[in-house]
């Protein structure tokens, strides 16, 4: 089928498909949805919207990120601020509105054993009703990709050489990849997310606590148990969230078992698969410490024996603790 273009009339009678190659195209509505449903369905976003603009220590300057194919892996622990970073560029693509396309991939929801990781990016685009392809006809495109731990180790293996070998195939993809510590992949620029600078530190607690006293409040995080957020930017999300009903709490484990308590309303109303990733990990870590510490109350309990002493009638004694029955 021939269509006219108004704005080029030698491309009048050449099929869309071809004119798409060659003319700039219009993103469709469905990638910018697609990503203003992603930072609206992120809990700490909606309750700390400030948090999109506080600084990591990066240098993910979109207009470079764009300006020439970019294969870069933020390198970090739970908790170090890597999909707040993602977010940030997604953020910056929204106000800016490049002409560039932009995808986000969660590995975790989207990967499946039986397809390769080529018809699984290829499907995601097309969902975004980018076409042609973008893979398939070396077309611009920014990836954002996280949910790397949610893939068992052998599709990490499959992605990993997918991704590293994507450059041969996909010239003019630019990719950002959020990595654990100890990943380092050939022909990616790596990132590793530090713990904040003073000046960056100053600046969150600038933006995120009100201080008569700013030097006071800076103070704070020069002392236990406070210290320790510096590594984990996230971790001073979760403060500012549960400070002012709060205090200051005296420990990690209290700043987690307050942050649950204050977000366990939210979380009931959210649905992971929709997109909510900052702070995700270090809660999931949270609930799995809570949970092995409950087996090993459990464990260290009396067990109860239940002795049938006339009909309709039980009664109970303890028996030996279980470490001891296993011994």
């Amino acid at each position: 089928m021939q269509e006219r273009s108004a704005d080029r009339p030698e491309m009048t009678f050449v099929p869309r498909a071809l004119r798409d190659l060659f003319l700039p195209r219009r993103i469709p509505r469905e990638v910018r949805t697609a990503v203003e449903q992603w930072l609206e369905s992120e809990p700490i976003i909606r309750l700390l919207p400030a948090a999109l603009e506080l600084p990591l220590g990066l240098d993910l300057d979109l207009a470079k990120l764009m300006s020439e194919p970019h294969h870069i892996a933020l390198i970090g622990p739970p908790a170090s601020g890597r999909s707040l970073a993602l977010a940030q560029i997604a953020r910056r693509w929204l106000d800016q509105q490049p002409a560039m396309p932009l995808v986000r991939l969660l590995l975790g929801e989207l990967d499946s054993p039986s397809l390769t990781p080529r018809a699984i990016v290829a499907r995601a685009l097309a969902r975004r009703n980018l076409a042609p392809n973008p893979l398939e006809h070396n077309l611009p495109c920014l990836l954002l990709i996280d949910d790397w731990e949610e893939l068992p180790l052998a599709r990490r293996a499959v992605w990993q050489r997918f991704l590293i070998r994507l450059p041969e195939r996909w010239s003019r993809a630019c990719t950002v990849v959020a990595l654990p510590t100890g990943e380092l992949w050939p022909g990616f620029r790596h990132h590793a997310i530090a713990p904040l600078s003073a000046e960056h530190l100053a600046e969150w607690v600038q933006r995120l606590f009100t201080f008569t006293d700013r030097q006071e409040g800076l103070a704070l995080f020069e002392r236990d148990p406070l210290v320790l957020l510096r590594e984990r930017p996230a971790e001073i999300l979760m403060l500012a969230l549960t400070q002012p009903l709060s205090g200051w709490p005296i420990s990690r484990a209290a700043l987690y078992e307050r942050t649950a308590a204050f977000v366990a309303p939210i979380i009931v109303a959210t649905d992971e698969q929709a997109g909510w990733r900052i702070g995700l990990t270090a809660y999931r870590l949270y609930r799995q410490a809570i949970e092995l510490a409950h087996k090993r109350h459990l464990i260290r309990q009396p067990s109860v024996k239940l002795r049938h002493t006339g009909v309709g009638c039980v009664s109970r004694w303890p028996s030996a603790p279980l470490l001891t029955r296993v011994r």
